[in-house]
């Protein structure tokens, strides 16, 4: 499993794309501020099967690929938060938004 985020997707696209945005992936996670009118990070996680691996443009909807790890919410560290970046990993290690406990 990969992860990969992206920032400011903008709410226009998400109205006119909303389907092909959340079957673009295996799981497709929507973090919004409401502060302006886009999604402040766009989380999308990717088995590594064969035909099944997210294609990890720079730009997604208009969103630009984050060039480092972010949390979900801005002003926190990503440091607890899981592996991102296109990192492969087991499932259980990138299912989760935040992997707080699940490393010994």
């Amino acid at each position: 499993m990969r992860q990969y985020v992206y920032e400011n997707l903008p709410l226009a696209e998400v109205k006119d794309h909303f389907n092909a945005i959340e079957s673009s992936a295996y799981s497709i996670s929507l973090f919004t501020d409401w502060q302006n009118q886009h999604i402040r990070e766009v989380w999308i996680k990717s088995r590594d099967k064969e035909g099944e691996v997210f294609d990890a443009t720079t730009e997604f909807f208009g969103a630009k690929r984050a060039t480092k790890k972010l949390h979900p919410i801005a002003e926190l560290s990503a440091e607890n938060c899981t592996e991102q970046m296109g990192v492969s990993g087991p499932w259980y290690e990138r299912l989760p938004q935040l992997s707080h406990g699940l490393h010994a």
